[in-house]
């Protein structure tokens, strides 16, 4: 046997008799205070994308039963507000074309009882787009031209998820277990959105979206640029904190 094949059969003994390499540790979600709230932060440094979420205390069961789609009018008002550039003289961009033009993402989604906003991307664009979402939140345009564009991206997205058996099926179950504003569609109906007034989408604002109710989270690539704009999300919030109401339930029979 020659000296080179030997080497490499005794390697490759060495090798299979090795110990197996230890499996990653799953990632866990830490509890942490942000700013006087609840944060869960869930780190995996093993992907290249982090998102931070703002759980705000808005959602389906604060509407009135005459509220239906306020929730998802107010949500995206927030995404529409006009953001002037930090310097130069550039036209002023809605908050989801500002925070795109970082690199990053922002949407929301409105559940029974919460709206959550959402930023994705890079922790350094998130490092950028996160000042403007508490730009927005801290002072949303609620003006005629803002909640034009609000009731046109509300409409263009209710259109898409018409065709989404799972979507519809959510909405059918809901509708027929809750009562007042918590049974009515997640983004609400164009038809019932179009009467609302500057003022009405204000007061629904000022009202539900307070720093005592909201919850942060941050998952991915989370650090030091995540932890800044969470920070940033809480403060942009009013102090104080709203009643917690049961939610109200039709009650279940039994078919014989």
């Amino acid at each position: 046997m020659s000296a080179p094949f030997a080497a490499a059969l005794a390697a490759a003994l060495a090798a299979s008799t090795a110990a197996p390499a230890a499996a990653p540790t799953p990632p866990r979600t830490a509890l942490v205070d942000v700013g006087g709230v609840k944060g869960y932060v869930r780190a995996d440094r093993g992907v290249p994308l982090a998102g931070v979420g703002l759980l705000v205390r808005a959602g389906l069961d604060r509407q009135t039963a005459a509220q239906n789609g306020l929730a998802a009018l107010a949500a995206q008002a927030v995404l529409q507000t006009p953001l002037a550039p930090a310097t130069g003289s550039a036209p002023a961009l809605a908050l989801t074309d500002a925070v795109e033009s970082a690199g990053a993402s922002v949407g929301f989604a409105v559940s029974t009882q919460h709206v959550r906003f959402y930023l994705e991307g890079p922790p350094k664009a998130l490092a950028l787009a996160g000042p403007m979402l508490a730009r927005a939140l801290a002072a949303p345009s609620f003006d005629a031209a803002t909640l034009a564009a609000a009731r046109a991206a509300l409409a263009e997205r209710i259109s898409g998820n018409a065709d989404d058996t799972a979507l519809v099926g959510l909405q059918m179950l809901r509708s027929s277990y809750y009562r007042g504003g918590a049974g009515f569609p997640g983004l609400g109906d164009p038809s019932a959105t179009a009467v609302y007034t500057p003022a009405d989408v204000r007061a629904f604002f000022e009202h539900w979206y307070l720093r005592g109710d909201a919850v942060v989270t941050e998952v991915g690539r989370t650090g030091p640029e995540t932890d800044a704009v969470s920070r940033a999300l809480i403060a942009a919030l009013h102090a104080g904190s709203a009643p917690r109401d049961e939610l109200a339930a039709r009650a279940l029979t039994a078919s014989p």
